[in-house]
């Protein structure tokens, strides 16, 4: 132990003595440890803990997928199917439906909007967890329809609104117009499976009745435990084979509808995965190049002191205790690179996240705990014993005691010694070029992504919306005219409003609804003959607000109210009738033998709108558009608001005005999630937008890093080389030639570099594969745009010791040896 901290204080008195070369080490090291780090601390926090419910590895997630010609996406399941697949399934020892729901807290002028979730009884219990006070559900509230109006309430909830009050238990609340009995108090953190729960009522209370009874009105997913011994691949074998037998009984609603199954982690975070890998990846490419970057530094360090080293092997010093002291001064290097490092990650994390407005579940909470930290500390000590047998190499190589002759001031240059240094140069260029590309290809897809004609001008436009709830908002006409009489025109009268649109059941970037319809002359090969359409209701300012051309025929008008009249996207145009005008033509929403609702008549076609914004999945099917002012879609109800405030005015002075009218029409429908449109969009690509930033920095740091080490290895190197090279021109060699000499050494090794460099991009692809927007990983320009950038710096990196070379005196670099 003396021998130990006699190494510890010798070694911080040699780092404090050569400072310069202690910061350059130390500041190389905190870049890479603070980067690996700080990616460990994220990944270990999102990926690597265990979701906070009972044995979560057992609980899946069932939702719907829509196939439409071959093309699968997500879709949700309706009260029938989850049922079904309770009853038949052999899979689950548990199984629950839930779907999103919104409730407005009727208290009068301070009303509030809550976000809910409709569950069965099984759904706490599956989960393992149990109320912080009272009781959840039971068997009787989960299966008497439209009887027992109960609510659980979240913790938060309960505690911001009654002040956790244990009295709530018994009280009744005015939801959605109903009053609703307090029976519980779910666990404290819990925020349901949608992760934006505040209230659970059971899923035989939905917003009206057809919920219950219509299979083709899917809003819900369903969450299971896995019986003992059954995998999720099990599982889903088995709900494929249950869903195409419900499609062949009822091929009517259940066509073409599946069923996937999903492990809850994978469901929460599975599409982070390659992201954060991709990440984690590029901080440990830096971690390596500055580990490179400081075995350089301390191989020209241990070789400037080989004669002190000879002279104390030659006092009696052991070369077991000289090892053990350069090995504690690069250990010592690593351990202060780590304390900067956590330091230094500490900080980015958070300023990163809060920078790239990336949302996580709120179970996850990004903190570097023990584990993160003992794992950097062992990667630091892994580091300095890594680094640190360069110089060991270097300088026990040959008998210390030889260097004490006047002709061996440096050390011998041995082809290990040359091998080296070629490898340094190889590896900087390929682990540089591996971060240039995959940075490069990520923010070329990201910009695509921004770049594309969404069909809509989302600029200087204020959005928010409101719930209509409760039995006095189910009467369609009551509705419509509530929507034309006070809606429509005390907004649109408000002081700075210029326009103003409302549509239902979404606006531009949200989530898609769509719907059957039935064409007049003709039908789908479906056995109702139905086609299915993305569905938007709209008010007649909708087209202009946002810019969407009418390309035929017409657009809605304020007499549009008992007219029938609908809109046709060109792309519905073109599939129902091909080469034919579409005015005029005729088509229905339901199957065509009901004759209580009326054909539609086509009267404007519109140009393509991509409504789910910057999400880069495409609509499964083409859009069709009716009279918000005739036709409310089956409730419940939302209504969304696009204003454009007039020139002068900003969205920002707009918000109190607005939100003051909307409390004076009806205080108990309070309006929410106002944000501009642009907003709305730009949420959509935080994640994307985050990764491509911190890859970028980490690209940089990277490049910067190389070049240095490049460089200094070089630069050594011929320094390594002065007397041969004061003989060459002595003999006669040009300076011309001289510099060819270095530069086409340098050159060479930055082109396996690079070779190798692409190789690793291409190793990476399953990765990469899923982060490249409209990318290919084997795009020409990038790839070669890339390695040709790379392989310039490094040619830079070279050419500035071949000068120093080319033009040194050859009486002056042979009088240095």
């Amino acid at each position: 132990m003396d021998t130990l901290w006699q190494d510890l204080r010798l070694g911080l008195r040699q780092l404090l003595g050569d400072r310069a070369f202690s910061l350059a080490a130390i500041l190389t090291l905190t870049l890479g440890i603070g980067a690996t780090s700080a990616m460990l601390t994220v990944l270990n926090s999102v990926l690597l803990k265990e979701l906070p419910y009972r044995d979560p590895g057992q609980l899946v997630m069932l939702e719907g997928v829509f196939q439409e010609k071959g093309a699968v996406k997500g879709w949700s399941l309706s009260e029938l199917d989850v049922a079904d697949l309770r009853k038949r399934n052999t899979a689950f020892s548990a199984l629950s439906i839930f779907g999103k729901l919104a409730f407005n807290l009727e208290q009068g002028q301070q009303s509030r909007r809550l976000q809910g979730e409709l569950v069965n009884d099984s759904y706490f219990p599956l989960l393992g967890l149990q109320p912080a006070l009272g009781r959840t559900f039971n068997a009787e509230e989960d299966t008497r329809p439209l009887e027992q109006y109960v609510v659980v309430l979240g913790y938060d909830l309960w505690q911001t609104t009654f002040g956790g009050d244990p009295g709530v238990l018994g009280r009744s609340l005015k939801l959605n117009g109903r009053s609703y009995r307090v029976v519980g108090v779910a666990p404290q953190g819990f925020r349901g499976l949608s992760d934006v729960a505040e209230i659970w009522v059971p899923s035989m209370l939905p917003p009206v009745r057809e919920f219950l009874t219509m299979r083709k009105l899917r809003w819900a997913e369903a969450a299971a435990r896995l019986r003992p011994g059954v995998s999720p691949k099990q599982a889903q074998n088995e709900m494929s084979r249950l869903a195409g037998a419900l499609a062949q009984d009822l091929p009517d609603s259940n066509r073409g509808i599946g069923v996937t199954v999903t492990p809850l982690q994978e469901f929460w975070l599975g599409k982070l995965r390659n992201g954060l890998l991709v990440l984690t990846i590029g901080a440990f490419i830096i971690l390596l190049i500055g580990c490179i970057n400081v075995a350089s530094l301390l191989l020209a360090r241990a070789a400037a002191k080989q004669r002190a080293f000879g002279i104390r092997v030659a006092l009696g010093a052991s070369r077991r205790r000289l090892v053990r002291q350069l090995l504690t001064e690069s250990v010592l290097l690593s351990l202060f690179g780590a304390l900067f490092g956590l330091v230094l990650a500490r900080w980015a994390t958070g300023a990163l996240l809060a920078l790239s407005g990336v949302q996580f579940p709120s179970f996850v909470h990004i903190t570097a705990g023990p584990l993160v930290i003992l794992t950097t500390v062992g990667l630091a000590v892994l580091s300095g014993l890594a680094f640190g047998l360069a110089p060991l190499w270097i300088t026990f190589r040959s008998d210390l005691t030889q260097t004490l002759s006047r002709d061996e001031k440096l050390p011998p240059r041995g082809k290990g010694w040359h091998r080296f240094q070629n490898a340094v140069v190889i590896a900087q260029v390929a682990l540089a070029l591996t971060l240039l590309v995959d940075a490069t290809l990520m923010a070329k897809g990201f910009r695509k992504r921004l770049g594309e004609d969404l069909g809509f001008r989302p600029a200087n436009l204020l959005t928010f919306r409101i719930d209509l709830r409760g039995p006095k908002y189910v009467d369609e006409s009551t509705d419509t005219a509530l929507l034309r009489r006070e809606y429509l025109r005390r907004i649109s009268a408000v002081p700075g409003v210029l326009e103003l649109a409302m549509s239902d059941p979404n606006m531009p970037s949200d989530d898609l609804a769509g719907g059957y319809i039935t064409i007049e002359s003709h039908a789908s090969d479906a056995p109702d003959g139905t086609y299915f359409a993305m569905m938007h209701a709209v008010t007649p300012a909708y087209f202009h607000l946002l810019g969407i051309p009418i390309l035929r025929g017409r657009a809605f008008t304020l007499d549009d109210t008992q007219s029938n009249a609908v809109l046709v996207s060109q792309a519905l145009a073109d599939q129902q009738w091909p080469g034919q005008d579409p005015i005029g033509k005729r088509l229905k929403l339901d199957v065509r033998s009901n004759p209580d609702v009326p054909w539609l008549t086509v009267v404007g076609v519109t140009a393509e709108v991509r409504h789910e914004g910057m999400r880069g999945e495409r609509a499964p099917a083409p859009d069709l558009y009716l009279s918000l002012l005739q036709f409310i879609r089956r409730p419940p109800l939302t209504v969304n608001f696009l204003v454009r405030p007039r020139p002068g005015v900003s969205t920002a002075q707009l918000r109190h005005a607005l939100h003051e009218e909307m409390r004076a029409i009806d205080p108990e429908v309070p309006d929410y999630d106002v944000a501009t449109l642009a907003e709305r969009l730009a949420r959509q690509t935080d994640k994307a937008r985050f990764q491509v930033l911190l890859l970028g920095i980490f690209t940089v740091l990277a490049l910067v890093l190389a070049t240095v080490g490049i460089y200094g290895v070089i630069s050594y190197s011929v320094t390594q080389r002065t007397r041969e090279i004061a003989i060459r021109v002595s003999l006669g060699a040009d300076r011309a030639g001289i510099l060819r000499l270095v530069v086409g050494k340098g050159a060479r090794l930055a082109a396996i570099g690079v070779a190798l460099g692409l190789a690793a991009v291409f190793a990476l692809r399953p990765l990469l594969v899923d982060l490249l927007y409209q990318t290919s990983l084997a795009d020409p320009l990038v790839l070669g745009g890339t390695s040709l950038a790379l392989f310039l710096v490094a040619l830079a990196a070279n050419y500035l010791p071949a000068r120093r070379a080319a033009i040194v005196n050859p009486m002056t670099g042979l009088r240095l040896q």
